[in-house]
């Protein structure tokens, strides 16, 4: 006799004792797994990403160290767990055993615990561990220690992979029967590694007969790239500089299209991430499944999009030197600045469906260079924007901190007295205009939020950048920008038409960057802001500093980005 969600146990051809058992993961997402409560179904499967990155720990910037997401073998390939950094791609399923531990058949050497995926799953599959936190919790993803205790030893070996057979593979007893502690309730762990949908199965067996099956768990499995949308005005695919890579006129979705409509409050919450510079398309796409993967495990149950433009990039593995430097960044950043008219059109067409409370739940979110896009995107947005960003945080911001507040900190003795970030145009240059991005002309009822590092090392490299401006081919003459050949200025640049030109190329920065600065007078506040550098975050000034928050550990990272969900107030 099999019936779901007991074991029928047989004298003869009498059941002797039937006795219930369970099994559940967190469905609803809470935190925490209850039998009973966290019922998947086909209609409402548990969705999760396979396995299918590479993380690994490896020396970087020459004789540094960090973990990171990189190309290269699969890690469901890759028998076990071997970092930190892997626990964020697993997930947690618990078996209740509490009624079937009261028995006596519980002592029964002949009785066995297989797993396997259902027949209609095809090419769906996981792979399972034993979970090494007694309780079922998830502070493996929050606690450093306690991941390193789950990655060693026999909670790192794999305990079986299910697949969809009859007989399924039977799991060792250590993680079932003989659990430390006389616990009476199984906690696992389990990657994805083949996409599809299907039901995870856990039969007791005995003398090659099923004795009952637990409850099934509905899986649908895909890539995490398909968990999100991708937004795209442009990729550059190979290193170096291409001025012939601009950016599209409109964002195009080339992933999510799957993706069912909001139906909740939660829901209709949107997070949207732009990368900065120095980017290529795989890094592009590291960079946002990261950001995604850990705001899904801080309970996130809205959409994930991410914008991208086509940025610049060299090769440094292939020690294609970045010579010289500032033509990548600033062909880079004059990209940035032309793609802001694309992301404000896309927060536009976002708003329209992802709102609640008569206002757009839209977040918007930009790393280093990407805030040039945001920046821009702001600007044509004004005001009175249709769909102003519920939020934006500036994350270690690549621009001109006088572009929001010309009384922040100036940085340099200039080689040009105007600031045309602190004082743009109003006709002509003069020291009464406004700021590029003043309040005045950015959405009012957007909360701007700043996540600065003053000791960051690529924004001290930004410094160097802005003292080298302007570049070869520009100038400054008579109080206009040029163009020049051999130093010679050969036609004027205007301030209005050919400002995205002049900020790239020519416009030095008097100040230090938005990313550098603790504090404005403008609209990030003080009370806004987020000092990177500071305990427990201590992004430090190393260069993999500057992108902390997509490196390194999920453990590490955790509280980063539980603060990310509180200052965008997405709800919980």
């Amino acid at each position: 006799i099999t019936t779901k969600g007991l074991l029928a146990v047989k004298d003869g051809n009498k059941i002797k004792v039937l006795v219930p058992v369970n099994a559940a993961v967190d469905a609803n997402r809470d935190g925490e797994i209850e039998f009973g409560k966290d019922i998947t179904s086909n209609d409402k499967p548990y969705n999760f990403w396979v396995n299918d990155d590479r993380d690994i720990g490896h020396t970087v910037d020459d004789s540094d160290w960090e973990e990171d997401d990189v190309l290269g073998i699969r890690d469901f390939d890759e028998p076990g767990i071997h970092w930190l950094r892997d626990l964020e791609d697993l997930t947690r399923v618990s078996l209740d055993l509490r009624q079937f531990s009261e028995t006596s058949v519980s002592g029964d050497s002949g009785i066995s615990l297989h797993v396997r995926m259902d027949a209609s799953a095809n090419s769906a599959k996981v792979i399972l561990y034993q979970a090494v936190e007694s309780d079922g919790g998830n502070e493996y993803l929050k606690n450093k220690d306690i991941g390193e205790s789950q990655i060693n030893g026999l909670y790192g070996q794999e305990l079986g992979t299910a697949v969809s057979t009859p007989v399924g593979v039977e799991l060792p007893e250590r993680a079932w029967k003989n659990l430390p502690g006389n616990e009476k309730i199984a906690h696992l762990l389990f990657e994805g590694k083949g996409t599809g949908k299907g039901k995870l199965i856990f039969e007791l067996w005995k003398n090659g007969q099923v004795l009952g099956a637990f409850p099934p768990i509905f899986l649908n499995l895909t890539t995490a790239e398909d968990m999100y949308e991708t937004w795209t005005v442009g990729d550059v695919v190979l290193a170096g500089v291409d001025w012939t890579k601009w950016p599209a006129d409109l964002a195009q979705k080339t992933s999510g299209q799957g993706l069912p409509d909001p139906k909740t409050d939660r829901e209709r919450e949107y997070f949207l991430f732009v990368h900065g510079w120095n980017m290529p398309p795989e890094e592009k796409t590291f960079f946002a499944s990261t950001a995604f993967k850990r705001l899904w495990h801080q309970g996130f149950k809205g959409r994930f999009g991410a914008f991208r433009w086509p940025t610049f990039w060299w090769d440094e593995d292939a020690q294609l030197l970045p010579i010289p430097e500032f033509r990548n960044f600033d062909g880079s950043e004059y990209r940035a600045w032309n793609s802001g008219g694309q992301l404000a059109n896309l927060l536009v067409q976002l708003g329209a469906t992802y709102h609640y409370d008569n206002k757009s739940q839209v977040r918007l979110y930009a790393h280093s260079m990407g805030n040039v896009v945001a920046g821009e995107a702001l600007r044509m947005l004004g005001p009175s924007a249709q769909s102003p960003p519920y939020a934006y945080i500036a994350a270690q911001a690549a621009i001109s901190s006088h572009a929001y507040d010309h009384t922040t900190e100036n940085m340099i003795v200039p080689s040009i007295a105007q600031d045309l970030y602190a004082h743009y145009y109003g006709p002509g240059y003069n020291l009464t205009a406004p700021e590029y991005l003043n309040a005045a002309v950015i959405p009012s009822t957007t909360t701007y939020i700043n996540h600065c590092n003053p000791d960051d090392w690529a924004l001290n490299r930004w410094q160097f950048n802005q003292i080298l401006k302007p570049d070869t081919g520009y100038g400054f003459s008579s109080g206009n920008y040029v163009k020049t050949v051999l130093g010679i200025p050969v036609q004027d640049l205007n301030y209005v038409n050919d400002r995205r030109e002049i900020f790239a190329f020519a416009e030095q920065s008097h100040s230090y960057a938005l990313g550098q600065q603790i504090a404005t007078n403008g609209v990030f506040f003080l009370i806004n802001k987020l000092n990177l550098n500071a305990s427990p975050y201590e992004f430090g000034g190393a260069h993999k500093g500057h992108s902390a928050q997509f490196r390194s550990t999920i453990q590490k990272r955790w509280l980063y980005w539980q603060v990310v969900m509180d200052k965008m107030k997405f709800k919980k």
